[in-house]
């Protein structure tokens, strides 16, 4: 999916530059935005992401929990095994079993869950950003606006390897978003 994604990312740019002519480039009519960057400096993004931190530390403390009492489990019925019967000791290792399974389930799920979170607030962030830049590129008149950067927010990774010349409105577009989001 990645990669059919990319291929298509990278026909879009080559044809976008193809039919731009070098005088458009040259006048910088071409502009670059960094989301990562952007998502990692705005006040909103700090403010979502500590509490998304926050309310993961809660389920990370249940999950420490349960895997201390789960190994304090095990500890004992090693103790046990030479006194109990087979069938006891058959009995006390279903449960541990069990339970076992209910913290791989609950850890699975926290984790899923931020994940979920984390993504639902990145793409709210990354869809006001877009606004945000569309509008710059209205103002400023730039025919392109291509996303660079290491992560690639939109492409599933980098799309941009050099820019040269290309206005970089990343800095105007954090400035501009903290306005009007105060987060």
């Amino acid at each position: 999916m990645f990669q059919l994604r990319q291929l298509l990312a990278v026909l879009t740019l080559a044809f976008a530059w193809a039919i731009t002519s070098p005088a458009a480039h040259a006048a910088g009519e071409i502009a670059v935005v960094d989301f990562q960057k952007a998502l990692d400096e705005v006040k909103e993004g700090e403010a979502a992401r500590k509490k998304l931190e926050s309310l993961y530390e809660a389920k990370k403390v249940e999950i420490s929990r349960m895997e201390t009492d789960l190994q304090a489990k095990m500890a004992e019925l090693e103790k046990q095994a030479v006194i109990l019967s087979p069938d006891a000791l058959q009995d006390k290792q279903r449960a541990l079993y069990e339970e076992q399974m209910r913290y791989q389930q609950v850890a699975m799920q926290a984790e899923q869950e931020m994940q979920m979170s984390y993504a639902q607030v990145m793409d709210d962030l990354i869809a006001k950003m877009k606004k945000i830049c569309t509008k710059i590129g209205q103002e400023r008149g730039y025919t392109l606006i291509l996303e660079t950067g290491d992560q690639g927010l939109l492409m599933g990774a980098g799309g941009v390897v050099y820019s040269g010349g290309a206005a970089d409105i990343t800095g105007e577009l954090i400035t501009r978003y903290n306005q009007q989001n105060p987060g």
